[in-house]
């Protein structure tokens, strides 16, 4: 697993939100090359990758934006803005990700090509 970092990690009982950093890439690579953000269906057991647009930091919470949806959070939870509905999540320390779901997502990212 030494292949990617985890920033964020977000889960509902619907989904998991993660950021990911790819370590390892040459010092050419691109930003979204280095840097995913993926949403997992724990209903469907899919993963989907979320185009990121940009991103604001202010005082007491962050906002990012994605083509897909928009978020929204602080220190212990957020807002995900998905298809005209709002889901409720907390955040959570990348480190309780489990290791099932780790190498899942390394598997997808890598046929993402």
């Amino acid at each position: 697993m030494d292949r990617l970092q985890f920033l964020f990690y977000f889960t509902s009982s619907d989904f998991c939100l993660m950021e990911t950093k790819t370590l390892g890439l040459d010092a050419s690579a691109s930003m979204s090359e280095i840097y995913k953000w993926t949403l997992y269906s724990k209903i469907s057991g899919e993963f989907a990758p979320l185009t990121f647009r940009n991103m604001v930091k202010e005082q007491t919470c962050e906002y990012r934006s994605f083509v897909e949806a928009e978020l929204k959070f602080d220190e212990t939870k957020a807002e995900l803005k998905l298809q005209d509905h709002l889901y409720h999540l907390v955040k959570e320390d990348p480190a309780n990700i489990s290791e099932k779901l780790k190498l899942d997502l390394e598997k997808f990212l890598l046929n993402l090509g």
